[in-house]
């Protein structure tokens, strides 16, 4: 950007910008360069300043950090949200100041650089008191805790008309309070999930902000409604589905329904409902796929991603096009959105290098690119390497992904190596016998949650982890 730019602002500070050194001279950086770095750059930026003095200079970096800020986490992120986030005490002077945005940025950095500088964590385990079943209900799809809500923190437990009245339909939050779903009745309605029972890998993202919390039902007469698990309302639509529905999702953003049943009139076929809430009836589309998917994610701008055994697929409900993801390794085709809707995660591809079993990729859908999360060693070689729990942190730094081997890494998606993201973290969560289908969420940057099914004195136990990254936990 031309040093001529009319709005200018001082920097007393020009060691953090990246000029020769016979350049260093230059006191002065465009309003337009500022805005434009990345979320990096612009932390280095903060990090070069003083909360006291120049108020000009710190209100527009201000400006321009909530802007950063925002871009990564939704335009609901505003200033009255960051001033209610927990901080490091080294930015504390940067809240004083009243400057919450640059003091967030400096918080992240802080902590972020002790995960990575330490690269340990300090585990605590505690048991949730729900209740335990016999071993021989250890592969029940019922008893596993399926996540309510995109952050993670809320989960039902079971819909299994075979237990008690009281256990059919439960909503906990990640302390094992019960929060209870009083205005959907048992019998006849059933949860529909974005995912089959092979590939049931859930994904949860630490949100500065509470987006939706809408989960898809059906009736026992096939009438399709949402239940918003933050206000605990049933939303009814004006949607109801020939035959029974398989693979549901709803968008982030509450606007986008579908959902996936099975079409009697073709042996392997299926069809496709899609509903725009905005709209109304005249949006109601039905499309019919040669083949039963086993995974469905819909976005906030409405496209439709379907995932199959071989084969992933992004559609247009509108034009019905298809876009065509073959995977190179089919034993295990993990194709579904992150909870907020940046990146599509799905296997390596036909035209993609081979890697090892286990490795998956995150495809950018805000042109970001694609980056690999290798795996990088097996922990029990008699299980399944595949990933079975998978969350990111605020801000997309981190993400950790629990294995179904009962292994866990954490990887830095800011820095990125030969084979992929760099691995900050590797440890093995406690487990005896079998772990299943692993649930993670990110509390702040150093804190991880794991929710998890444990096989232990013949019982199988619903167990919590809570992992300090980069040692205990310090804000």
């Amino acid at each position: 950007m031309p040093l001529t730019t009319p709005l200018m602002v001082h920097i007393p500070v020009a060691s953090y910008l990246p000029v020769p050194a016979d350049e260093r001279v230059l006191g002065c950086l465009p309003w337009p360069d500022l805005k434009d770095r990345t979320l990096q750059g612009l932390t280095d930026v903060c990090l070069a300043c003083s909360p006291v003095g120049q108020t000009a200079l710190l209100v527009r970096l201000d400006q321009a950090a909530q802007a950063k800020i925002s871009d990564a986490e939704g335009a609901e992120v505003s200033a009255d949200v960051l001033r209610q986030a927990r901080v490091h005490p080294a930015a504390h002077g940067w809240v004083a100041a009243g400057y919450h945005a640059i003091a967030y940025l400096v918080s992240t950095h802080h902590v972020y650089e002790r995960i990575r500088s330490q690269g340990s964590v300090s585990p605590w385990l505690a048991s949730i008191p729900l209740w335990s079943r016999p071993p021989a209900a250890d592969f029940s799809p019922h008893f596993e805790p399926r996540p309510q809500a995109r952050d993670g923190r809320m989960f039902i437990v079971s819909n299994d008309e075979a237990l008690p009245a009281r256990h059919r339909v439960q909503l906990f939050d990640i302390s094992a309070h019960s929060i209870g779903l009083p205005d959907i009745p048992v019998g006849g309605n059933r949860e529909v999930g974005p995912a089959g029972v092979r590939v049931n890998v859930a994904s949860a993202k630490d949100f500065l902000w509470a987006p939706a919390e809408l989960s898809v039902w059906v009736s026992a007469g096939n009438w399709v409604f949402l239940c918003d698990a933050i206000r605990l309302e049933r939303i009814a639509l004006p949607v109801r589905v020939k035959d029974g529905a398989i693979l549901a999702d709803v968008s982030r953003n509450g606007r986008y329904v579908a959902l996936i049943s099975i079409d009697m009139d073709i042996d392997t076929g299926s069809l496709l409902t899609f509903y725009d809430r905005t709209v109304g009836r005249g949006s109601l589309r039905a499309s019919r796929l040669a083949f039963v998917p086993s995974q469905l994610s819909v976005a906030d701008d409405g496209m439709l991603f379907v995932g199959g055994e071989q084969h992933g697929y992004r559609m247009n409900a509108d034009t019905c096009t298809l876009a065509t993801y073959a995977y190179r390794q089919t034993s295990f085709g993990l194709f579904r959105l992150s909870a907020d809707g940046g990146f599509l995660i799905r296997p390596r591809l036909a035209e993609e290098a081979l890697g090892m079993e286990g490795d998956i990729v995150l495809e950018g859908r805000r042109g970001s690119g694609c980056i690999v999360l290798p795996r990088v060693s097996h922990s029990r070689s008699y299980l399944d390497p595949w990933p079975g729990g998978i969350a990111f942190s605020v801000l997309n730094l981190l993400v950790a992904v629990a294995y179904q081997d009962g292994r866990l890494q954490v990887f830095d998606l800011q820095q990125t190596e030969g084979r992929g993201a760099r691995v900050l973290v590797e440890t093995d969560l406690p487990m005896a016998d079998k772990q299943l289908l692993p649930r993670l969420c990110f509390e702040g940057l150093d804190r991880l949650h794991v929710l998890f099914r444990q096989c232990l004195d013949d019982h199988v136990y619903l167990a919590r982890t809570t992992l300090y990254l980069g040692g205990e936990a310090s804000c």
